[in-house]
Parts: C-alpha cells; structure tokens; sequence
C-alpha cells in the first residue's frame, strides 16, 4: 500500500457511505439562477460556521491558566505583540 494512503497503526479505515460519494446534480442543472446559486453557497458556508462553532464547543475545554492572555473572557486582557 503506498504511503499516503496507509493507515498508521491502531486506527482503524471506516469505509465512506456510497451516499457522500454520489454526484449530487448542480443546482444550474435543477434551473437555479445565479444569484439563486450564490445565495445557496452563502447558507452553506453559514450553516457550516455554525456546525463548527457548536462542535468547536462542546469539544474543546480550556485549561485554566494556560488560555491566551488576548483573549477577551479573561480579565486582564491587555496581551500586546
């Protein structure tokens, strides 16, 4: 097996669902206008943001003491470059 594509050891490769590998059709296919296509891809993106945001905190924990001294939760925020 070549390297890029082994899997290092312990993990194990999940096979991806036929169904994110289909070819979805475009939406000019399905009669979409320009404008109808931009406003699709914003929504996508923001829905995306929003997914990421949600999991970045449900899984990410701070540890107390070692937060960036920037960052505005913390009360002495004055952090300078």
């Amino acid at each position: 097996m070549p390297e890029s594509t082994a899997v290092p050891e312990g993990a194990t490769q999940q096979p991806v669902p036929e169904s994110a590998t289909a070819r979805q059709p475009s939406l000019h296919s399905l009669g979409a206008t320009h404008h109808d296509v931009r406003l699709i891809e914003a929504a996508r993106r923001q829905a995306f943001a929003r997914w990421l945001d949600e999991m970045r905190a449900m899984k990410v924990r701070l540890v107390p003491g070692l937060e960036h001294p920037g960052d505005p939760r913390q009360p002495d925020n004055h952090h300078k470059h």
